[in-house]
């Protein structure tokens, strides 16, 4: 077997990387479980193969002296990275075979492909120096993409202000999967912002998973008036975003967010001048990318790109814009440092912390009533997220360090909001999105209003009117904060809808200020007190007679938008 003689080892690398590149996005294409998220960025049709025929490129060029070990490695690592990437994991999932067995076959998969490579004739390379530049300048704006860095950070000037401009500027901050009763006990720098806030201590998220709760926020809209796409879990519907309500009004606005669901495929960007999600490049959606993406949730060091952002790196990139942008300005962050795999980073590690292992950390994230995870493990998974949250806490302080020394943060809005919590055991649960009691849907909203005296807030509300409340904030002069006046305050109804292979589930909740309501899909109903109690329906018949219709049309509603105005409540 022998290619043209035109052939060396760093150009038949190019040709070897752009045939698994293509493969590599034909599988992102038409498997959509290889993406990590429901959506693929623009330009990873070209970002994709360009990283392959780099990597490969590279491998040839490294190799060139040895033509047949450099066809062998070519073919090693492109394939083998590729069937490991894309293939192992669905592989174990169908056939139940552990993880050594599966690597052994693999190893075995990647030894008789490459095997065959090696009998390949390439032509020596020349100027093999050329070629490794190219090579490192590729990856130089390889990696920039994966960074996703950002040019303004460097080149624009710091416009913070001498002296007290008078600019409302707003700071939405998502404290994404933070439960209420862990962030009011395990969350110091926060407890001292608190002293000069205002707490709502009965919020409630729309939804128990990121994208329905963030989409409520961020459109005013009740995510359970219609379903998302089965396919991306994105809503259709394009309503003004928050952002576009303050551009329009002349805010410089921008978005840092750790997670990568949040893409702008789903609408998330629209009105921001700058928008930067986690994980948004093409290359990292990529084999190599998601290799190095899972890295930490399998125990491995986190990989410096292509991970989602930590607290330090969506503070470090939020202090950057807060220097440089003009006022007023409307700034959202999203941190997510406490979601699975609850990591806690090495600065942040008490004396003796040993992370708990991804296979019994999975034992209790994937906990449900038929299958309940060992109730030694439970506590364990919940101290650990305890200490994430302290870590986390670091970060939200620098920050609040920056604003505060900022000559206008006397007239500057600062919210901090969980969009959804967390199943330790209760109800034989874990992780989020699989129920609607009240560990996945009580958050903390925490609210530093100009104008407005720090104290707690009592009333069941819905974090969805947070969008309304904030919009205040272009009044002129500024009405009293909307979320004080508990006649404004929309029903606090929730809902999920959770598929597997084998059954669908979901349900609808409804909380008020002595009870939370719960509906399942097939009849079922409970009441639980606000301390998780759950409390006979009969004995709260005239209660739960008007809030079961409540939830009944609703449910209507979901199904028939159109009467949706039969509510009568909503904007």
């Amino acid at each position: 077997m022998q290619f043209p003689r035109r052939f060396s080892a760093p150009a038949a690398g190019v040709v070897a990387g752009l045939l698994v590149g293509v493969i590599d996005l034909l599988v992102l294409i038409f498997y959509p479980p290889s993406r990590g998220t429901w959506v693929i960025p623009e330009w990873t049709w070209l970002t994709v193969p360009w990283l392959w025929m780099t990597v490969c490129c590279f491998i040839g060029a490294v190799l060139a002296r040895w033509p047949r070990l450099a066809a062998s490695a070519m073919v090693a690592f492109g394939f083998g990275t590729l069937l490991l990437s894309r293939v192992a994991t669905p592989f174990k999932s169908a056939t139940g075979l552990s993880s050594k067995v599966i690597l052994l076959l693999w190893m075995l998969i990647v030894l008789l492909l490459a095997a065959p490579a090696f009998f390949i004739r390439l032509e020596r390379a020349r100027r093999i120096g050329l070629w490794l530049l190219a090579c490192v300048v590729s990856f130089a704006l390889i990696g920039a993409s994966a960074a996703q860095v950002r040019p303004a950070d460097w080149l624009s000037r710091d416009r913070t202000p001498q002296h007290a401009s008078g600019q409302r500027n707003v700071v939405l901050v998502f404290l994404d999967t933070v439960r209420y009763d862990d962030a009011m006990t395990s969350m110091p720098r926060l407890a001292r912002f608190r002293q000069d806030a205002l707490t709502f201590d009965d919020a409630w998220a729309p939804a128990p998973w990121t994208t329905p709760s963030h989409f409520a926020m961020l459109t005013g809209f009740d995510p359970w008036r219609e379903r998302a796409d089965n396919i991306t879990h994105l809503y259709a519907r394009h309503l003004p975003m928050l952002a576009e309500r303050f551009k329009a009004r002349g805010y410089a606005t921008s978005a840092i967010f750790a997670n990568p669901l949040l893409t702008t495929n789903g609408g998330f960007d629209r009105g921001y001048d700058e928008y930067t999600p986690s994980r948004d490049s093409g290359v990292c959606r990529s084999a190599i990318g998601d290799l190095l993406s899972r890295l930490w949730m399998n125990d491995a060091p986190r990989s410096p790109v292509c991970g989602w952002f930590l607290g330090p790196e969506v503070t470090g990139r939020a202090v950057q814009f807060l220097r440089r942008a003009p006022r007023p300005y409307f700034l959202t962050l999203n941190y997510l440092d406490v979601h699975d795999p609850y990591y806690v980073r090495p600065e942040c590690r008490k004396q003796g912390f040993q992370p708990m292992p991804r296979a019994q950390r999975q034992l209790v994230v994937d906990s449900l009533p038929a299958h309940p995870a060992d109730p030694a493990l439970v506590p364990r998974a919940h101290a650990q997220y305890r200490q994430a949250l302290q870590c986390l806490d670091r970060s939200l302080g620098e920050l609040l360090d920056v604003l505060q020394r900022d000559p206008d943060y006397a007239t500057t809005t600062v919210v901090f909001v969980g969009d959804h919590g967390e199943h330790f055991g209760e109800h034989d649960l874990g992780g989020h999105g699989n129920s609607v009691y009240a560990p996945v849907l009580r958050v903390p909203l925490i609210a530093r209003v100009p104008g407005n005296a720090p104290r707690t807030v009592a009333g069941a509300l819905s974090i969805t009117d947070l969008h309304a409340a904030l919009l205040q904030n272009l009044d002129t002069p500024a009405k009293p904060f909307r979320l004080l006046d508990r006649q404004r305050r929309r029903p606090v109804i929730s809902d999920y809808l959770l598929v597997t292979p084998t059954s669908v589930e979901g349900g609808f909740s409804f909380a008020d200020d002595r009870f939370q309501y719960i509906r399942w899909h097939d009849g079922r109903e409970a009441i639980f007190d606000h301390d998780g109690r759950e409390v006979p329906v009969a004995s709260q018949a005239a209660w739960a007679a008007p809030v079961r219709a409540l939830v009944s049309r609703a449910k209507a509603v979901q199904q028939s938008p159109n009467e949706f105005s039969a509510l009568g409540y909503l904007q």
